[in-house]
């Protein structure tokens, strides 16, 4: 079984006409050992879907599940604890998340 499954992910953002679809629909699994590049020109949605992989980010809509688990059903502290234990993080721009500051 894949140690990461997306399935069906997409993730709009409200405007004030309509939402602004930057995913649609994304699926797919790894499993531990693999290798994967994201590729796709600027606002493609790269950096959003790196958002929700690493639970920093909740999809619109559609499943992630990482060795098992959504983490999108747990609390702030028990997403903070799955982070901890399942996933690392390499920035290459510290305004990937603004919310962190020097």
């Amino acid at each position: 079984m894949p140690d990461l499954i997306i399935d069906n992910v997409s993730k709009s953002f409200p405007t004030r006409a309509e939402p602004l679809v930057v995913l649609r629909e994304v699926s797919l699994s790894l499993s531990a050992g693999e290798n994967v590049a994201i590729q796709g020109p600027s606002g493609s949605g790269k950096s959003t879907l790196l958002h929700i992989l690493g639970a920093l980010d909740n999809p619109t809509s559609g499943s992630v599940t990482l060795r098992g688990q959504n983490p999108f059903e747990l609390d702030e502290p028990g997403l903070a604890k799955f982070r901890n234990h399942n996933l690392g993080f390499i920035f290459q721009d510290h305004h990937l998340l603004p919310q962190l500051t020097v």
